[in-house]
């Protein structure tokens, strides 16, 4: 019954924000009215982050109050908060962007939820992997079709915050299980061998479309909506509708630069990511 109601609960949660991603959008940028006080939730982004900041902090405080071996886990926390600090200043436009962070913590803690519950040290890859394949298929749906009249490029900077805010979700996860008194196991798992063979599998997909012309990167300026385009007797999709935006620096309309990552760029971060915190979680279950 876990197992079923965590997964209900996860790709629902999923689902309902990639649906209503534009009309949480308009909201959070309209002007509401409480109490006879007109404001935009927009300017409080960065009141917004750190009150959910506060939070996080005192369930991390907690979990360690518990934790026998707390030196792992604030290494972990510490890398992660460092991680952050970093995108915020290189790769974000707007601090609500950080809403990416909660979006798929709260996806990435439900999978591990209904997945998981006794806690095997094999299976932390197969969550990560499994909670960043569904932020990736978010941006695809937003770039091919939700924001396809104004979406300029594929963002390879939200395939990063997805995958940090399901690794953010799952550390929280992991670093309460002595609170339930379970038993660590350490084994193969079926999971991770099946998501690496499918990541694999997409990847060297994505390649041959490189290879053979049906996926590139823009060479003029007029690419259509959506990034899909008929070039003499094929159909290519493009990650950019225009040259130069993917894997350059932009000004953002504060007149604040910020980095817009390349799929080059998103692999070799996307690796790191995906084999460093699965270890270190990992290893830190196995000293608890």
């Amino acid at each position: 019954m876990r197992k079923i109601l965590g997964l209900v609960l996860a790709l629902s949660f999923w689902l309902l924000t990639v649906k209503y991603h534009l009309t949480f959008s308009h909201w959070i940028s309209s002007t509401r009215e409480i109490f006879g006080i007109t404001f935009q939730p927009k300017n409080y982004s960065w009141e917004i982050f750190i009150f959910f900041g506060l939070c996080t902090v005192l369930l991390i405080s907690y979990q360690l109050s518990r934790t026998k071996n707390k030196t792992p886990l604030i290494v972990i926390w510490v890398t992660i908060s460092f991680i952050i600090w970093v995108i915020n200043l290189a790769l974000l436009t707007t601090p609500l962007e950080n809403i990416h962070f909660l979006q798929y913590g709260i996806i990435a803690w439900l999978l591990a939820y209904s997945i998981d519950s006794s806690y095997r040290q094999s299976i932390v890859l197969a969550l990560i992997l499994i909670s960043t394949a569904l932020g990736i298929l978010d941006e695809f749906y937003q770039y091919v079709y939700l924001t396809r009249d104004y979406g300029s490029y594929l963002d390879f900077n939200d395939f990063i915050l997805n995958q940090i805010g399901s690794v953010c979700g799952l550390t929280l996860y992991y670093g309460s299980y002595h609170q339930l008194g379970s038993k660590i196991r350490s084994e193969n798992d079926l999971l991770r061998v099946s998501v690496m063979t499918l990541y694999g599998v997409a990847f060297s997909l994505a390649a041959l479309l490189f290879y053979f012309d049906y996926l590139r990167l823009a060479t003029q300026q007029s690419i259509p909506p959506g990034g899909l385009m008929d070039v003499g007797e094929r159909t290519i999709f493009f990650l950019e509708r225009a040259p130069n935006l993917l894997g350059h620096w932009h000004q953002s309309f504060s007149s604040d630069l910020y980095f817009v990552i390349g799929p080059i760029q998103w692999i070799y971060i996307f690796l790191c990511i995906a084999i460093v915190f699965p270890y270190a979680i990992e290893k830190y279950l196995a000293k608890q």
